[in-house]
């Protein structure tokens, strides 16, 4: 009984995922799961105690033997609220209300910009989705937003084109419309799947234990009465074929809904108001018994007598000229509710114009269920006597339903309606015009015999049923049967064999092989977007466990197009997606293209982050990237890559001897951090050096602890002063950064709020409050103020210290001679020229930086005086820090001291901060 109530819950699962991927979600990221959405397979798990019947519900069953209905099995009557009909003076259908305010705010920001750029956007927003849900976990996340980006897309082209702001090729609108259903059914289709082998491996049988299917059938038996929706819940939860089927039944409702939501066209509320039934041949009786000949419209032939929906057959007569128009009309549209899966918009439809006997109709395919039966009154409890669903005579229904689908004398589309709800595939087929219409046609009359045999097999015994015609048991056949039928059908012969619905097919037959074959032939010659589609398809059949070389291959197809495009980010990721060596020949061929230096900074940075092997792209990676990043800031954040290249000094500090070439490499990585504003990154890149580096460093070379001063130079090699001076102006830097961001939130986060006057007209007691208020504000706000001279005065040596870095000035190498200096310069010039130029780029970035700091505290303090005094600091020429600056930082640091110089005015004090004399 527990792998029953867990068969059960996976089965919940799976039809809950599928609901998603049926819905028309309107919202950004993966589809919802709680969604409202008008799927088939909506409210499918009977939600009661009896853990026995936790199955599927009716409405499931309804569907293979016509089931077209979103909601409970349990007959109901007929829609009699006026405001479900929609008794209102405009002629507004009765599913129309449901169409205001559809429109995702993603489509609203998307339909805002230039659609043109729709197209290219999809190639980046497809990427996006990927790498947000890489892992086989959220596989079926990467597939909704993938679903959600072709929507959107598809929205916003449709809108332009709508307003007549661009033209807009039908075939290319077609595409993305079939790619989106192609990710639908892929979603529901691996639901399903994944769901049902996870099932089979948990119920596989182990010593003395029966499976899942043991268990049911035993269960089965133990029942006293099974009724038609018991049968088929079992044959559902049993038969993956057939459940399979009515997954893609389902799918093809939800594209037609879809699609005649898109398409728009008149429908019947366009032309009338809620009538009665044939409200001209009514007209026309009426007039014709009071012999009154006074009518605008006459009929052209002789008319019925009665007006009862038998009349017309009955009395081998017709109805008035205009109701037949009607009629047509009513009945065209009857069937294209049906097409879309919307049994109760068709229902409404009938009862809108007038024709609730048509709706009842509608109602007999139902399966017979007493739930009755399910619910046994305990000892002192008496249950209220439920209603039975379905339909007692759904046999005999169904036999006169296929007789009116025969009877050629029918209206078309009257007969494709009763025969897609009897399972007459000649009736459906000729009113079936495109490949989605007529493979629904088959797979519903596939799924209506199967349901159809299940009962008569099981219940057959205990009561006789009417005979089917043997023409109704010829139509049974295979999937791959059906899909040559297809190719075969004279209405969709061309559509057949194109490449979206070819990959349609080989999916629903699970032939992904096959599928790798072909998608690796088209993508020869195919356009960019069906390319991307076919990538995007061989990554996430990869996440579903499926791979293959032609995969790869289709992949090398849409990386050569990316090239093409130029965009490093989408280049690196794919790339990323292929064999080691094909990486390596495909990234390489495309850095040989890149001349542009920022261009190159870009691709080295995306490759990095793609997880490429840049060490054998390229044999100094580390030091290329190091040298392009300083001038690229892609992104403030710590990124893996950064956290890679910091973890690798680990390796440097193991042994006491590496810790001078441990400094060099930590040096020239913070350098590459500080360029790209990575302030983070350079903190830990700083903290990988252990405390006792430069002792360690300084006792290797012998000098004597007395000598360990600014001046150690002198007693090093050039190489490692370098590199302990360097160090230490970092740690000058990065002291003074994080002094100043601790004042900073403590001057503006940290400042109590000012109580409001409660005004002239308040009480007393809100005057009493006030006051208090304001008194605990004066306490708070003087502690803060002694807080933040404290803060100040730190922080102003912390900046100060960058500012007046002694023996030549913050990253200033100093420049003794060394007996060493020739062998130094020529063995390593070019790697110290880069090194100065690097320093210089720094020190034109950082001093004016730390100045504006500075100057910031000393403003925000009232230190003005202290401010001015910041312009001769600059213009020293013993410090010399003007000649990093450009004209344009030094224009900005003289409006900042005329700022200050202004507030010392408003002091009553001159421009320099001096009492003025009387």
């Amino acid at each position: 009984m527990a792998s029953f109530s867990s068969n059960s819950k996976d089965l919940e699962t799976s039809i809950r995922f599928l609901d998603c991927a049926l819905a028309n979600s309107t919202g950004r990221g993966p589809p919802n799961l709680g969604s409202n959405s008008p799927s088939l397979f909506k409210s499918h798990i009977v939600n009661q105690k009896n853990t026995k019947d936790d199955s599927l519900d009716a409405s499931i069953i309804g569907m293979a033997s016509g089931r077209l209905s979103v909601t409970s099995a349990v007959r109901r009557p007929l829609p009699q609220n006026p405001q479900l009909l929609h008794d209102v003076s405009i002629t507004l259908a009765p599913h129309e209300f449901e169409l205001f305010g559809n429109q995702s705010a993603l489509s609203k920001t998307l339909s805002q910009r230039h659609w043109s750029d729709a197209w290219d956007r999809l190639h980046l927003q497809f990427l996006e989705s990927f790498l947000t849900h890489g892992s086989e976990q959220e596989v079926f996340d990467i597939v909704g937003d993938f679903i959600q980006n072709c929507s959107d897309t598809l929205e916003v082209l449709q809108d332009e084109c709508a307003k007549g702001s661009r033209t807009l090729e039908q075939k290319d609108v077609a595409w993305l419309r079939n790619e989106r259903n192609t990710w639908r059914l892929i979603y529901c289709l691996y639901q399903n799947r994944l769901s049902t082998r996870h099932r089979a491996a948990i119920d596989s049988p182990q010593d003395g234990q029966c499976t899942l299917m043991e268990e049911d059938g035993l269960g089965s038996c133990l029942k006293q009465h099974r009724s038609e929706k018991d049968v088929v819940n079992q044959l559902y939860e049993n038969d993956p074929v057939v459940r399979e089927c009515q997954l893609v039944i389902d799918w093809l409702e939800k594209c037609a809904a879809d699609f005649k939501l898109e398409a728009g066209g008149p429908e019947i509320g366009h032309f009338t108001d809620k009538i009665v039934a044939w409200e001209n041949t009514l007209l026309q009786l009426k007039m014709n018994k009071e012999k009154d000949s006074n009518i605008a419209y006459g009929a052209s032939k002789s008319i019925v007598s009665r007006l009862d929906p038998d009349a017309p057959t009955r009395e081998n007569k017709s109805l008035h000229d205009l109701d037949w128009e009607d009629e047509a009309r009513l009945m065209q549209q009857i069937f294209v509710e049906i097409r879309c899966g919307r049994l109760d918009n068709a229902q409404l439809l009938c009862c809108h114009c007038g024709q609730p006997w048509r709706a009842a109709v509608l109602e007999g395919w139902r399966l017979l269920h007493d739930p009755n039966y399910e619910s046994a009154p305990t000892a002192g409890n008496v249950l209220a006597k439920m209603p039975i669903e379905g339909n007692p005579n759904r046999d005999i229904w169904k036999i006169c339903a296929w007789r009116m689908s025969e009877d050629y004398k029918m209206p078309v589309y009257t007969r494709a309606t009763q025969g897609a709800l009897c399972g007459n595939l000649d009736a459906l087929l000729p009113v079936c015009q495109k490949w989605e219409d007529v493979l629904w046609a088959y797979l519903r009359v596939l799924v209506d015999i199967r349901v159809e045999t299940e009962i008569r097999s099981q219940l057959g015994i205990s009561q006789e049923y009417a005979e089917m015609p043997e023409k109704y048991w010829q139509k049974e056949l295979t999937l791959e049967e059906i899909f040559e039928q297809l190719g075969k059908h004279q209405n969709c012969r061309e559509e057949a064999n194109k490449p979206d619905h070819r990959v349609q097919e080989m999916l629903v037959l699970e032939k992904i092989g096959p599928l790798l074959n072909r998608m690796e032939e088209w993508s020869m010659d195919c356009g960019p977007q069906m390319l991307r589609f076919f990538a995007h398809l061989v990554l996430v059949l990869r996440l579903l466990g499926h791979s293959d070389l032609a995969g790869d291959n289709v992949i090398q197809s849409y990386v050569k197009y990316l090239i093409s495009l130029r965009d490093p980010r989408l280049v690196a990721h794919y790339v990323a997606q292929l064999p080691q060596e094909e990486q390596i020949n495909n990234y390489a061929s495309f850095l040989a293209t890149v001349v542009d230096s920022e261009e190159r900074q870009a691709c080295l940075a995306e490759a990095e982050e793609a997880g490429l092997d840049i060490e054998t792209i390229t044999t100094t990676v580390v030091e290329l990237i190091r040298k392009q990043e300083s001038k690229c800031h892609i992104t403030s954040e710590t990124t893996a890559s950064d956290l890679k290249k910091i973890s690798a000094l680990d390796w440097l500090v193991f042994y006491p001897a590496q810790r001078a070439e441990a400094l060099w490499q930590a040096n020239a990585l913070i350098r590459s951090f500080l360029a790209a504003g990575k302030i983070e990154a350079a903190t830990k890149a700083f903290n990988k050096i252990p405390a006792d580096s430069i002792s360690q460093i300084v006792s290797e070379f012998q000098v004597k602890p007395d000598e360990v001063d600014m001046n150690f130079h002198q007693n090093l090699p050039r190489r490692v002063a370098s590199s302990i001076r360097e160090y230490f102006c970092y740690k000058t830097y990065l002291d003074a950064k994080d002094g100043f961001s601790d004042w900073h939130q403590h001057f503006h986060n940290a400042k109590p709020s000012k109580p409001s006057d409660p005004g002239e007209n308040a009480t007393f007691q809100d005057r009493v409050a006030f006051d208090h208020r304001a008194s605990v504000y004066q306490r708070d706000l003087d502690r803060w103020k002694k807080t933040m001279q404290n803060q100040s005065k730190t922080v102003k040596t912390l900046l100060y210290n960058v500012l007046l870095f002694p023996a030549g000035g913050w990253l200033v190498d100093s420049n003794p001679n060394y007996a060493d200096q020739t062998e130094f310069m020529s063995q390593e010039d070019d790697q110290d020229k880069l090194r100065e130029k690097e320093m210089e780029y720094l020190r034109a970035q950082s001093i004016p930086e730390i100045v504006l700091l500075l100057h910031t505290v000393l403003y925000k303090m009232e230190e003005y005086g202290e401010c001015v005094q910041l312009a001769d600091l600059v213009v020293s020429e013993q410090n010399q820090l003007y000649k990093v600056y450009s004209k344009e930082q030094l224009g900005e640091l003289v409006v900042k001291v005329a700022d200050a110089s202004l507030a010392l005015l408003e002091q009553k004090k001159d421009p320099w901060g001096l009492p003025l004399s009387s």
